[in-house]
């Protein structure tokens, strides 16, 4: 098949093919050993130069990569500086996959849209149409490679779905869960704390200013980029302020002060993260009185395509209507039970923030489910809670004193502690207060 066929075909976008040659440039020839190891080839590239960069990695055969040794080996090659220039080279640099998770996504979505051309190709060279009998050898080569690139949906056909969840009841109900657990995008919240199953209520609880409404809002933007929708009832964060943080937490790039200005490059990559929200599946409302809330959540489940998730930012703003005689315990309870019974109803996961009452801070310890604000019956109703905290020292025993101006980075530790078939244990996260972004605990 003719290169030009393929050129004529659909490509994918530049942040695709940029995140993998820019996941490589950052971190490595451990990067590239996973993309040798999930198939990945130069052709599977549209973008030429994306391409050539791909070559040179390979012809490095597993020596140490960077962007100084390839961007001299692209030269010694005989690309010229006009063909990629430095600013090419910069850009392919924006982009990374922040997860080995993530840049299997990426790899799947790149060998996809690889197949898809060389698939509109075959069928554009008549690979479809029948051939005098002189041609039939050939003919069925070009069926064959046809046949090649269609890849089963993971979710497979109507067939293969009710066999699997007939399997999965038979034997164990565990993998039939999995194929439809909503993952957070941390890879250590996904694999040792597990992701959100349906029909699950999580509280998140965490004291003042630790970054609970910045990390259920990292979640809510990475389901959203699956192109799962999600719901956000946000009774203490507007949807400007979503889309100003989120667009920061996105790209990476810190919160100008008060009268500020960026600079023009950065300026650049918030604003193209802003324009992604703006087309991401997420739905924002901020009704607090619990009937109008609950009343709106079902509609969103009438949709052609309902939330996957629910996140409701927090538990103690909801208005239960408090009836005559009631405390607030209980009122707080009667919030709880009514998210639980939606969750089950629609089998939809609901992560819902909660205050946590002072005793903790009194006291200098880390705070338990028991310290969830105003109502026992949070923890009694939530299938899962998890405690967000920030120690005064790091483990290695430095101070991390949230006064320090200067300070960027803290140590935070997340705490599971209630689950239904899940572990009690904790997992340690980055915070980034600059730009309000959790990561993955890395050990220096």
């Amino acid at each position: 098949m003719s290169s030009e066929i393929i050129a004529s075909c659909d490509q994918p976008p530049p942040s695709l093919e940029q995140s993998i040659i820019g996941a490589v440039l950052l971190d490595g020839k451990d990067v590239f050993a996973r993309c040798q190891a999930l198939g990945v080839l130069p052709e599977w590239f549209a973008d030429v130069k994306c391409r050539k960069v791909f070559e040179t990695f390979v012809a490095f055969g597993g020596g140490p990569i960077d962007p100084v040794i390839a961007w001299d080996e692209l030269h010694r090659r005989g690309v010229t500086p006009q063909e990629i220039t430095a600013a090419d080279f910069c850009r392919m640099s924006d982009y990374r996959c922040a997860t080995s998770l993530s840049l299997d996504a990426h790899v799947d979505q790149l060998r996809r849209w690889h197949l898809s051309r060389v698939r509109k190709g075959l069928f554009a060279a008549g690979a479809h149409e029948e051939s005098p009998a002189s041609e039939l050898e050939a003919q069925e080569r070009r069926v064959q490679e046809l046949a090649a690139t269609f890849v089963p949906e993971a979710r497979g056909t109507p067939l293969a779905a009710a066999a699997a969840e007939y399997a999965g009841e038979v034997v164990n109900p565990r993998p039939r869960l999995l194929t439809s657990a909503v993952r957070t995008g941390l890879a250590d919240f996904d694999r040792i704390l597990t992701p959100f199953f349906p029909g699950q209520l999580i509280m998140l609880g965490a004291r003042p200013g630790q970054g609970k409404s910045s990390l259920a809002r990292q979640i809510a933007l990475h389901v959203a980029r699956q192109d799962e929708p999600v719901h956000c009832e946000s009774l203490e964060m507007s949807a400007e302020e979503f889309a100003q943080y989120g667009s920061h937490q996105l790209a990476g790039v810190p919160l100008p002060l008060f009268g500020d200005r960026l600079p023009a490059d950065l300026a650049e990559r918030v604003r193209r993260e802003a324009s992604r929200i703006a087309s991401l599946p997420i739905t924002m409302t901020a009704l607090p009185r619990l009937g109008p809330m609950l009343a709106a959540w079902e509609a969103q489940m009438g949709k052609a395509r309902p939330p996957r998730l629910f996140i409701l930012d927090y538990v103690q703003l909801v208005d239960p209507a408090q009836q005559k005689g009631e405390t607030q315990d209980q009122a707080i309870g009667r919030i709880s039970k009514a998210l639980k019974r939606f969750a089950m109803r629609f089998r939809v996961p609901i992560l819902a923030m909660s205050a946590v009452g002072r005793d903790s801070e009194r006291h200098e310890r880390v705070p338990t489910e028991a310290d969830l604000r105003e109502s026992g019956a949070l923890e009694a109703d939530a299938d899962r809670v998890l405690i967000l905290h920030r120690p005064a020292q790091t483990d290695k025993g430095e101070d991390q004193s949230y006064s320090d101006a200067a300070r960027r980075t803290f140590e935070v530790h997340l705490y599971q502690r209630k689950a239904r078939g899940a572990p009690t244990t904790k997992i340690g996260l980055i915070f980034d207060r600059f730009t309000t972004r959790f990561a993955n605990f890395v050990e220096p």
